[in-house]
């Protein structure tokens, strides 16, 4: 009998809707598919501890409930406020083993996959919602357009949370309207759904590079992105959308733009210069339209959603309505586990892809178009200087609030 050879996960947002989802479908394909050797584990994130051990014992229930190894997998728990910079510091020391870590023992050696998932919508601030008039009127004229990519929300731009010092302890709190991101805040959707994951990602770097001649495959970083990323939303100069008026859309655009042009960070001029380092892949994809509990509806109007959502799929034909959050997972265990280099060293590696279904619910990987971007993943001048200017302000923003956390 061969060797064990252990394989580790690290997936944010697991305690609910696609996170969880990701969770079992992950596990459950990567023990079907891979040799019964090959050992994963599964490093999901959660905000509390009652919700680490809710998700862990749903996920064991899932494995043993369809019969799968469960001596092949160690499920770890671990905790992170994506909106709060000192609590991503915290995951990272945790994962890298550095002295000072708030858990001794508990360094990983390498990730395999980063499943970058977490993310949100809803707000704290009162007045936000769905604006009825507006949604009526788009669902009576553009049905289809309507309950695909829906223009009717209610957002409040320029919402700040106020940023924690890693010695102080407390709950996210939002800033009241005088404090501005330049003071001690971040935007509040932008930090939750991008710059969270990537100040993360640029600390885990040592995890995820390996030598050209390791035995290792390489990293595969996956951002889940949305349908409603709109390049009308966003504008390098105004990074986090407090000017904007949609900042769930602008900060779904940025997570494109910097998974695209990812040839323009500065890990990866910094590697190329090095032949011998191979740092991770960049992939991304997008769960279609799923009903989660992320619009954050009373029961009723879920219903009425849900329902809202087949007739789209079923009456209209839309392809873009896996509705089920497994289904919704499709593309993403595609370029995760599926996908083999030499595929995603073509085009499979540099465009978006999302979760498909026929009318009648049979789930397929979809490539989603976005300007700037050529069939064969080629960008042109526009993108390429999109991702040059977004790169710079996020890069020049995490410098910054490093140096105000007191890191490098």
């Amino acid at each position: 009998m061969a060797a064990p050879l252990r394989f580790h996960a690290l997936l944010t947002g697991a305690n609910s809707g696609l996170g969880l989802s990701l969770c079992t479908r992950f596990l459950s394909e990567f023990l079907t598919t891979r040799p019964a050797h090959h050992h994963i584990t599964l490093i999901f994130t959660t905000r509390s501890p009652s919700k680490s051990a809710a998700t862990a014992s749903t996920i064991v229930s899932y494995l043993h409930a369809n019969g799968l190894d469960l001596s092949r997998v160690v499920l770890r728990p671990a905790f992170v406020d994506l909106s709060q910079l000192s609590s991503v510091l915290s995951l990272a020391d945790e994962l890298l083993g550095r002295k000072g870590a708030r858990t001794e023992n508990s360094a990983v050696d390498k990730l395999d996959w980063v499943f970058l998932n977490a993310g949100i919508l809803s707000t704290t601030t009162p007045g936000r919602g769905v604006d009825w008039p507006l949604a009526i009127y788009h669902v009576v004229t553009n049905p289809l357009h309507a309950l695909t990519t829906p223009e009717y929300k209610i957002q409040v731009p320029s919402e700040v949370v106020l940023q924690i010092p890693p010695s102080s302890s407390g709950k996210t709190t939002t800033c009241p309207p005088e404090v501005t991101a330049s003071e001690d805040g971040l935007g509040y959707l932008f930090c939750s759904n991008v710059f969270g994951h990537y100040v993360l990602v640029n600390l885990l770097q040592p995890l995820l590079t390996r030598k050209k001649n390791s035995p290792h495959p390489r990293a595969r970083v996956v951002w889940t992105s949305s349908l409603e990323a709109n390049p009308a939303c966003y504008t390098p100069t105004d990074i986090q959308c407090l000017q904007g008026t949609h900042p769930y859309e602008s900060s779904k655009y940025l997570t494109d733009v910097l998974a695209l042009t990812h040839e323009s960070s500065p890990s990866a001029k910094a590697t190329c210069a090095d032949k011998d380092i191979l740092r991770p892949r960049y992939l991304l994809t997008h769960p279609a339209v799923c009903a989660t509990g992320i619009s954050n509806l009373p029961p009723v109007l879920w219903y009425l959603m849900l329902a809202a959502f087949y007739i789209a799929r079923v009456a209209f034909g839309s392809e873009w309505h896996p509705i089920d959050s497994w289904k919704g997972n499709v593309a993403t265990m595609h370029v995760a586990l599926h996908a083999s280099e030499e595929e995603l060293d073509g085009r499979t590696g540099k465009i978006k892809w999302g979760a498909g279904a026929t009318r009648w619910g049979k789930e397929f990987v979809k490539e989603t178009k976005i300007n700037g971007v050529g069939e064969d993943g080629t960008l042109d001048e526009n993108m390429k200087k999109l991702g040059e200017e977004s790169w710079m302000e996020i890069e020049s923003l995490r410098k910054l609030w490093m140096k105000r956390l007191g890191r490098k």
